[in-house]
């Protein structure tokens, strides 16, 4: 009896690798896949929902993946050619953003080295201080342009994405067989207690995920109109990136607050504004 539940154990521990290593093998192919096989879970209960009022599964689908990608499609060239106009300014007044930060941080190291005016490590010290402020802002310049060479690089594979609709359409015409076909590879004894299992863990994600997305969407929303307001340069850059990466907790609100209020103690003289950016933050962290 041992000896067999160990060879199951061995038996699935096999599979799971060779599962794993073919995922590897196809990693450069896969993107639109998974980006299909995710969008097919999200609106599987939109699905469940249409056909108990009476839509066939096919009519339930055809109704929400071209909604879905419909809407995003509209999103994306609403958006795309704002981004891109900021991305470019960002990149031509980053020199001048970094010669400000130098400007900004000279004095106070100057007021931190004040205290050893004369002592032999002084002048040691300062050009020290003064090399890592210059290696910082550097650094984050590489950051940065990383950061959106990437983004390019993505969106170079948008041809591969076009797949995306097809697969989440048949993903989702079919989500309830192939729920099924995997229903019947689970092992007969121990299918109720999987089931179960599932279940649970299915609920806990799905929960998790789709009310993350909602975060993340609502809060990339406001930001941007939020920041517009302001009149921010940038606003509508910094709100997406800020309301995106708000599934990291804390980290990704403070990024972008901090990403924020640099460019507008850079850009404004009045007082007001600056606080302006600052509330708008503020009320998205209570949302």
């Amino acid at each position: 009896m041992f000896a067999a539940h160990t060879k199951k154990i061995w038996f699935w521990l096999g599979v799971g690798v060779a599962f794993l290593g073919f995922l590897y093998l196809i990693r450069t192919i896969l993107l639109p896949f998974v980006l299909g096989l995710l969008v097919a879970y999200f609106l599987d209960p939109a699905a469940r929902w249409l056909e108990r009022r009476g839509y066939s599964r096919t009519t339930a689908t055809s109704i929400l993946i071209v909604g879905f990608f419909g809407g995003m499609v509209l999103v994306i060239a609403a958006l795309a050619p704002v981004l891109y106009d900021q991305i470019m300014a960002f990149f031509k007044a980053l020199p001048e953003y970094l010669r400000k930060g130098k400007e900004f941080i000279a004095p106070q190291i100057d007021k931190v080295m004040s205290g050893f005016r004369g002592t032999p490590v002084a002048a040691n010290s300062q050009e020290v201080l003064s090399n890592a402020s210059e290696s910082a802002l550097e650094y984050a310049k590489t950051i940065l342009v990383r950061i959106f060479t990437s983004g390019a690089n993505f969106f170079n594979t948008i041809t591969l994405l076009l797949l995306a609709p097809v697969v989440a359409f048949y993903l989702l015409r079919d989500w309830q067989e192939f729920i099924q076909r995997v229903d019947e590879l689970l092992p007969r004894e121990s299918a109720d207690t999987i089931r179960e299992q599932m279940r649970e863990i299915d609920n806990t994600i799905a929960g998790y995920l789709r009310g993350q997305v909602n975060v993340c969407l609502i809060l990339a929303a406001f930001y941007m109109v939020g920041l517009g307001l302001t009149g921010l340069n940038y606003g509508v850059l910094i709100g997406l990136i800020s309301g995106l990466i708000t599934f990291i907790p804390f980290v990704g609100a403070m990024l972008g607050f901090i990403a924020a209020m640099a460019i507008a103690l850079f850009q404004f003289d009045e007082f007001w504004r600056i606080a302006a950016v600052a509330i708008v933050y503020g009320l998205g962290q209570m949302q």
